[in-house]
Parts: C-alpha cells; sequence; structure tokens
C-alpha cells in the first residue's frame, strides 16, 4: 500500500518510520523526489545512528543526495524514540501505528 501511495503523488509526502531501510520504499520515495515532489522522512535518530539495521544509515545518506529531506527526530522528551509509522501522500493518510 505504501508504494502505491508514494507512486501516486503529486505534490508531497511525509513519511515517519522507526526502523527506515525497506528498499522498495527507498526507492519509492527517490523516485518520487527526482520527479519534484517534495518529499520529507522522519526516522528516529538514535536507532538511524546506532540500532541493528545496518543498511539504515546508507540508504538515508542516498536518500538525501537524491533529494529527500531527512530529518533525525527523537521523541517528545530528550530519552524519548520518534516510534510513529506514517505516511501523508498529498491529501491522503496510512497509519502504521505510533506506539
Amino acid at each position: 500500500m505504501a508504494v502505491y501511495m508514494i507512486s501516486k503523488a503529486k505534490e508531497m509526502i511525509i513519511m515517519t518510520a522507526y526502523t527506515f531501510d525497506l528498499l522498495t520504499i527507498c526507492t519509492a520515495l527517490a523516485q518520487a523526489a527526482q520527479k519534484g515532489i517534495a518529499v520529507k522522512l522522519y526516522p528516529d535518530k538514535k536507532h538511524s545512528l546506532t540500532g541493528t539495521t545496518s543498511a539504515q544509515m546508507d540508504r538515508l545518506e542516498s536518500l538525501r543526495n537524491l533529494g529527500v529531506e531527512v530529518f533525525l527526530t527523537t521523541g517528545a522528551t530528550s530519552a524519548g524514540i520518534q516510534h510513529s509509522k506514517t505516511l501523508l501522500v498529498d491529501n491522503f493518510y496510512l497509519l502504521g501505528s505510533t506506539n
């Protein structure tokens, strides 16, 4: 569903994710950015820098180089994490979870 929504974007994409390294999503976001669509990605900062997903920082850097705005974020408190999984494409919203 997420890749389909991303492929239909006309103006903007905003995505939040705790773990972010799925190649199909990365490819879809990169293609959207290259078409001139405003793409913003908000992964968790601590997990991106020290998490168990070794490909995450490489994928984020590749996306940044292709025009995706990447913002490493934290939770509401200094010790918090950004753990939501959401996708906003134009006026359509997909909620994975926000636990």
